[in-house]
């Protein structure tokens, strides 16, 4: 870059001895040519405002949550750059993935021991709190997003059922309930999270306790109702960890009924009704309890991380929506973690119970590890933009 700031102080001041057209034509010229070499040679979707990109998670604190935004250079360093409470609680114990939801201009989070969920604005290093609603239900573990509709998981209790309920994110920032976008999904399911699948058409959520896939089909502003699709396969593996690239969804299997057994993921085609088709309905890691799992920007990659064994495996994820294991350990982390995210294609941020940040930076040949930022322990969810 001190190589073109060179280039760029020569023109300068070949402008300077010039008439005024001469200056505006070269300006011209000039912008051209550092917006191309912006765009060739830093790399694909990285962040330029202030060479960093952020990200979150939220402290989970049974005495007050906070989100902690983080900043994240071009290199994967992190550094804290803001902390605002959410308005509410934490919970501990949460068995989720998707805590934290990034959106365009800040982040969603759960408050799982008040029921509400909160949206904070980030802008210019500060994280301002703007809205706390009802979450719909009991214990939000789990948010998603398309376009400004919001949706939570609520895992329910021994009484109550687990649901999901849908908001509306309007420009101030307050999140608005969808009036009849609730939908209830049964006793006993101990869902870990709830996605938007097939461009917004379907709501998908895992559900550990019951090996199922559950699906609610959404139709304008309204949920219909709950179609549920049994993962058990063999050993009755224990879905966990999801993403949906458009209609395929990849997930992790957590465990098995047969102690000792590897763990692993699976693919599944989501049709706009609802319906679960398997394609690759198991595929081994020849790891220990695979929870949670991130997909590569142009969704051609599955990375799953395994908790026992404490690293991270890579899947391929064919044109056909078929999954194939291409690494058994891309990485090792070391510790035990609560989520994963993909952040602007470039790094793999994933987020130990220990009170970790951990950061990667995604290369063709794997992933290099770039920093680990340590906040404080019960930490849950991770997601940048």
């Amino acid at each position: 870059m001190g190589y073109m700031r060179g280039i760029v102080q020569e023109f300068c001041s070949f402008f300077s001895q010039k008439d005024t057209v001469m200056q505006g034509v070269l300006k011209q010229w000039m912008a051209v040519v550092v917006a191309v070499f912006l765009i060739t040679v830093l790399p694909s979707g990285f962040a330029l405002a202030g060479g960093k990109r952020v990200v979150y998670t939220a402290s989970n604190n049974a005495g007050g949550n906070e989100v902690i935004a983080i900043n994240l250079d071009r290199d994967g360093a992190m550094t804290v750059a803001a902390t605002a409470s959410t308005g509410g609680v934490g919970a501990p114990g949460l068995g989720n993935q998707g805590g934290v939801l990034a959106t365009d201009h800040g982040v969603v989070a759960v408050n799982a021991g008040s029921n509400t969920i909160a949206y904070l604005r980030y802008k210019y290093g500060t994280l301002t709190l703007s809205s706390v609603v009802d979450s719909g239900g009991v214990r939000p573990i789990s948010l998603t997003r398309h376009d400004n509709e919001v949706c939570v998981l609520n895992a329910g209790s021994a009484i109550v059922p687990a649901n999901v309920s849908c908001f509306k994110l309007d420009g101030r920032g307050d999140l608005n309930p969808i009036p009849g976008a609730t939908q209830p999904l049964g006793l006993g399911k101990g869902p870990a999270q709830v996605s938007f699948c097939g461009n917004g058409h379907v709501l998908a959520v895992t559900a550990k306790a019951t090996n199922e896939i559950l699906t609610v089909p959404v139709h304008g502003n309204s949920l219909g109702g709950v179609m549920s699709f049994d993962t058990t396969v063999g050993a009755g593996r224990v879905p966990f960890g999801f993403r949906c690239a458009d209609n395929v969804l990849v997930t992790t299997f957590a465990a098995s009924t047969l102690p000792g057994t590897p763990s692993g993921a699976g693919s599944f085609l989501i049709g706009r009704d609802g319906s679960v088709i398997a394609l690759t309905p198991f595929a081994s890691d020849t790891r220990q309890a695979a929870c949670w799992l991130a997909l590569s920007e142009d969704n051609r990659l599955a990375y799953v991380v395994n908790t026992p064994t404490r690293d991270i495996s890579g899947y391929e994820v064919a044109d056909d929506g078929q999954i194939l294991l291409v690494s058994e350990v891309y990485a090792t982390v070391g510790v035990p973690v609560t989520d994963a995210a993909v952040v602007g294609g470039v790094f793999l941020v994933v987020s130990p119970s220990a009170g970790e940040v951990v950061s990667y930076v995604i290369r063709a040949g794997g992933l290099t590890l770039a920093d680990t930022l340590v906040l404080s322990p019960g930490i849950n969810g991770v997601d940048g933009k």
